[in-house]
């Protein structure tokens, strides 16, 4: 048996040499698209899914999610096909390398390929396209737009197992992978919007002197000052990379710790935002640390809470005051001046500080199990697939 024809992982009962196809063998018929026109208005009010390239997810097979939908009339008038459910819709222009498996009958534009009345196992068989056109994407055509053509798209080489419940012993593993990966991905949009509507409801607006939502066990009113009162900034210092010195100093620049050095250039804990580049971005440092020249650093809390400030300057959202058409950048004067309503308490400044602290906490394991089940995926399709 040759090796290069069965996989480094292979479920158990199972064996034989996997089979050479294309991806056109694959589907027993093939569509392109074409659009209904977009000056008639009656067209686009129909139940028929439209899918765009945008409904697909960059990751996963699973089926798009449409937000347009067209009538019959517009595909009886235009040169768009409904295609039968459980297709592969693949995109080949832009946004060329999404694959979906269509549950539902559809329409699409002339930026998909779609495969029905397929030789296999489909769920199988867009996992294995996908795979295969990951290896393309870096020789597209075009230069504008890239793409891969429907004859070039057909004729892409697959192996796939030599008998149907293989195909959807490993189709169901990676349903199931994907169906968990988009649940998480679900639970940590959720958490980003609680903590995006938490920083409007915990930090006054519109001209309030206290928030909408405020802790138990305060009732003062806040301070209105500009912030170059509250955590003025200044700019970081040069450190190019060939004066870089391994040590256990964190590097901050606009996109956070990005490197260690030896030396420290301010004691922690700190606050720093971008300067250049990466605009908006705020980072906290519980440790002294070294601002690099692309960023800003908070020079003194006039007694404020580190902590406080960091989650204060993410509700002020600092892109606002980037300037600049080509490289944006921050100036720290019109940050000064911005002003911020700040508690007078200082327990009330940890209280909220450890709100956020505690909810990013949740934000950040969620997004390093997504990473681990998203490494675990990547794994299986190096191991499992020919």
């Amino acid at each position: 048996m040759s090796k290069s024809n069965v996989p480094e992982l292979r479920l158990e009962g199972f064996e034989g040499e996997w089979l050479q196809t294309t991806i056109g063998r694959i589907s027993r018929r093939t569509y392109g698209g074409g659009t209904p026109s977009s000056t008639n208005d009656s067209f686009w009010s129909g139940d028929i899914p439209w899918i765009q390239s945008s409904d697909v997810a960059e990751i996963g097979v699973t089926s798009a999610i449409p937000k347009k939908f067209v009538t019959p009339q517009a595909i009886t008038n235009s040169a768009a096909v409904l295609i039968p459910a459980n297709s592969i819709a693949v995109v080949s222009r832009v946004g060329v390398g999404k694959v979906t498996l269509m549950a539902f009958p559809y329409a699409t534009s002339q930026d998909f390929v779609s495969l029905s009345h397929l030789n296999g196992d489909p769920t199988f068989l867009a996992v294995s396209i996908k795979e295969e056109l990951l290896g393309l994407i870096h020789r597209l055509q075009g230069s504008t737009i890239k793409g891969i053509t429907k004859p070039e798209l057909l004729s892409r080489s697959l192996r796939v197992p030599p008998t149907h419940q293989e195909q959807e012993a490993i189709g169901a593993i990676f349903t199931k992978l994907d169906t968990t990966i988009a649940s998480h991905k679900k639970k940590l949009g959720l958490l980003k919007q609680t903590k995006t509507s938490l920083l409007q409801r915990m930090f006054p607006q519109d001209g309030a002197t206290v928030p909408e939502l405020r802790l138990e066990g305060f009732t003062d009113e806040w301070e209105l000052l500009p912030i170059k009162k509250i955590a003025p900034l200044q700019r970081g210092f040069d450190l190019p990379n060939s004066q870089l010195r391994n040590g256990n100093i964190p590097v901050v620049t606009s996109n956070g710790i990005t490197a260690f050095h030896d030396t420290s250039m301010i004691k922690g804990p700190g606050v720093v935002t971008g300067r250049s580049g990466t605009i908006g971005k705020v980072h906290l440092v519980t440790e002294d640390y070294w601002p690099h020249n692309t960023t800003l650093w908070v020079t003194n809390f006039y007694g404020n809470s580190p902590t406080f400030v960091y989650y204060l300057f993410e509700s002020v959202d600092l892109a606002q005051f980037s300037s600049g058409s080509g490289v944006p950048t921050l100036n720290r004067n019109d940050v000064h001046d911005h002003l911020c309503q700040v508690p007078h308490s200082l327990e009330e400044q940890r209280a909220i500080g450890d709100v956020f602290a505690k909810l990013d906490t949740l934000i950040s394991a969620k997004a390093q199990y997504i990473d681990k089940l998203t490494q675990t995926k990547t794994a299986l399709l190096q191991k499992m697939f020919v």
